[in-house]
This record gives structure tokens, sequence and C-alpha cells, in this order.
């Protein structure tokens, strides 16, 4: 028995529920002919007889009122699928990058008032490194993204700078002949290259004790006294303290936070996501908003 047709099933169930060919056909906007091949068609799929048929009726045979409860199944399952995909397709979302640690400050702020002003839109939210978000964004998979500049990177809109600090566990005193281990993201990353050259400038001495690109394992490193990591103040673990030059350690600078979006028109959905980001990122202290 090979599949049945949506259409051939509609035309059985007409003729089951109205008990005739002409009937169906009324309802259908089809000839008497045309409703008689199409049950033909479908007896001939599945290889029995659905009406028993005289000059003066036409009622179903046990196949057929077998098939009735089936066919209204498949009908009512086909139109919750089309429906499904329809709204799917309608259903607007916006793709948004940042990174891991980003996402902790921001999305408890942007999160709650996007769902109430948008209930039936998406917010998909994707955490990796800011050189590959940027490029996610020129490649058309993300809408927009908030990202750490990086050296040789497609440059976005600058929307501020925020502080680094040195992040140790709160017992962690390092002497001025300390080796400082350090707890960074894996090479390429820019916090990890400020930390070294500004440790090189210093003449400090320093060796890679952790690297990860996860901030919470990042933070256990920290937290455990394990190393030394380079995070701004507003990402403090619980149970560190931050170090600065009373602890004989450099002054690492700030980085230059950007926007990026390659969308000639934005949509009204992520333009209240751009805006709620931009306001999150200036609730923060240590953000300092482009001027």
């Amino acid at each position: 028995m090979t599949g049945m047709d949506s259409d051939l099933l509609r035309t059985f169930l007409a003729v089951a529920e109205l008990g005739g060919f002409s009937a169906a056909g009324k309802q259908l906007n089809l000839t008497q002919s045309a409703v008689s091949l199409q049950i033909k068609r479908l007896e001939e799929r599945i290889g029995v007889s659905l009406f028993d048929r005289t000059s003066r009726s036409v009622a179903l045979t046990e196949a057929g009122a077998i098939l009735v409860p089936y066919a209204q199944r498949i009908l009512r399952l086909n139109g919750e699928a089309e429906e499904a995909i329809v709204k799917s397709a309608e259903m607007q979302e916006v793709r948004v990058g940042m990174t891991d640690e980003q996402a902790v400050v921001y999305l408890p702020f942007v999160l709650p008032i996007f769902t109430a002003r948008y209930p039936d839109a998406r917010l998909a939210v994707v955490c990796d490194e800011s050189p590959e978000l940027v490029e996610r964004v020129h490649d058309g998979l993300l809408d927009i993204a908030i990202t750490i500049r990086h050296p040789n990177s497609n440059g976005g809109t600058v929307i501020g700078q925020e502080a680094l600090c040195w992040v140790a566990a709160k017992d962690f005193a390092p002497s001025d002949s300390d080796v400082i281990p350090l707890a960074v993201n894996p090479d390429g990353c820019v916090y990890r290259a400020t930390a070294i050259a500004a440790l090189n400038r210093a003449g400090r001495r320093w060796r890679i004790a952790f690297t990860s690109a996860n901030p919470t394992s990042t933070n256990i490193a920290v937290q455990t006294g394990l190393g030394v990591a380079v995070k701004t103040e507003r990402a403090l673990p619980e149970g560190c303290r931050v170090l600065g030059p009373e602890d004989g350690m450099p002054t690492l600078g700030a980085v230059v936070v950007e926007m990026h979006s390659v969308a000639p028109v934005l949509t009204e959905p992520v333009r209240m996501v751009r805006d709620l980001l931009l306001e999150a990122a200036e609730r923060h202290e240590g953000f300092a908003a482009a001027v």
C-alpha cells in the first residue's frame, strides 16, 4: 500500500460524510466524475473498495469505515504541521553574539524586557570569542554582536571602553620577586596579550599556569589560587579581589568595546535588542560610553 494523498483523503471524507459523489463534488467544487476518479485512485492505492455503490446510494464498506478516523487524523495532523511551519517562518528571530562574560552581565537585563515586548519572537544567543563573532556577523549568521576590539579584525561601531584589572584569590599576595602565574584564555585573546605586555613592560616574571576559553573554569582556577586572571571589574568572581599597584602589579589600561551589524535596515526587534544592549553596557561600573 502506497502513501495516501491528502486531496484524495479529503474527497473520501466528503463522500463519506455527505453520502454521495454529487454532494461531495458541490462541497469541493469538483465535478461528479472528478470525485469518482479520485475515489478510484485512492482505492487503487490502498488495494480495497471503500464504498458500495448502487444507482440510488453510496455506503461505506467495512474498509471504508475503518479508514474514516485515520483519514481525519491524517488531515488534522497535516493542517497542524502546515500551521506550525508557517508560524515558524513568520516568527521573528534576533540572532545575537557576545562573549560569555558579556552574556552574564547583559542577558539578565535584556531578556525579560525583550520577551515581554515580543513574546512570539526568538532571541538566539551565540557566545564565542570576539573574532569569531565578528566573522559570524559578516557571514550573515548573526544580526548583531558586542565584541572586544582585536587587532586586524573588521572594525565595528565603538560604543565604549572597559577598564581591565588583575583578579586573584583574596589571600593571594605576590611579592616583587614572585613569578606571576597567569590564568588566561588561549593565544589570540586581547586580555591575555594585554596581561603579558604589561608584565613585560614592568619587568615582572610570569608563567602560564592555566589556559581555558571557558570563564567558569578560569574563575575556579583563580578562586583556588592557581593563577591570576585579567578581567573587567564587573566580572570579578566571588571570593576574589582586584590586585593593583600596591600589590606590585602594573596597570592594564582598557579595552575597546564594539557593536557589529551589517544589515542595511534593522528590524524593530533587532533595533530594540541593540538599544537594550547599549543600555545594559552603560549601567555597569567601569564602562565608559563612547562620545
